[in-house]
């Protein structure tokens, strides 16, 4: 409800930058990733209207840093996953291959052998 506020006051005055800066207190309330990189593009903007400087650079900084710590538990939770995925696939792709092959040159021989004969 609050960020719908800030956006609707947005809309009526965009230059805000104390709505600016309520949204992102909002924004950072909710935590996840995407709201926390919306704050701080609330933040950017705030900072630029010139209102309130040390408090939105502190803000920011609190922000940029539990976002550095989610990126972290994310990468610990993942820790390459993804690269051995696609190591995974492409060794299975080389076996396909390799026994296609073998099978082709299998039959090519059987065929070969029943023309002898």
């Amino acid at each position: 409800a609050a960020i719908r506020a800030c956006d609707e006051a947005l809309l009526l005055e965009p230059s805000n930058a104390k709505t600016h800066y309520r949204r992102a207190l909002a924004n950072e309330c909710l935590g996840d990733k995407d709201s926390l990189e919306a704050a701080l593009c609330d933040l950017t903007q705030a900072e630029a209207l010139g209102d309130q400087g040390a408090v939105v650079k502190a803000m920011m900084q609190r922000i940029r840093a539990e976002l550095r710590k989610q990126n972290s538990a994310e990468r610990r939770m993942y820790g390459g996953f993804l690269h051995r995925a696609s190591l995974g696939g492409a060794r299975e792709n080389e076996d396909r291959v390799k026994s296609e092959r073998e099978a082709e040159a299998a039959a090519a021989s059987t065929n070969a052998d029943l023309e002898k004969r």
